[in-house]
């Protein structure tokens, strides 16, 4: 996402929140994330099902992805990360 910055913040600039590109984009980003999580959280033990702590964490990574990219609140990577950090301890 940082080595695309400014291409992802022009086509959010360009296009709706609900337009077909960045729900596309969005939905692919998600897919990926889960994907990712799934196969780094396999070896953890807990209760609740891997999947759904995959989904969990990833809607947190693009609920901060969107913060930044469609609603247009500006951040360094590190500091993304430390929203993201914080908001999986609450």
């Amino acid at each position: 996402m940082d080595q695309h910055r400014e291409l992802l913040t022009q086509l959010a600039k360009h296009n709706a929140n609900n337009s077909s590109i960045v729900s596309s984009i969005y939905e692919y980003f998600k897919n990926e994330a889960i994907t990712i999580l799934k196969q780094d959280l396999k070896n953890q033990t807990s209760k609740v099902p891997l999947e759904l702590v995959a989904k969990h964490y990833s809607n947190t990574i693009l609920l901060v992805l969107k913060w930044i990219f469609i609603e247009n609140h500006p951040l360094s990577k590190r500091e993304a990360m430390e929203y993201v950090d914080e908001l999986l301890e609450k």
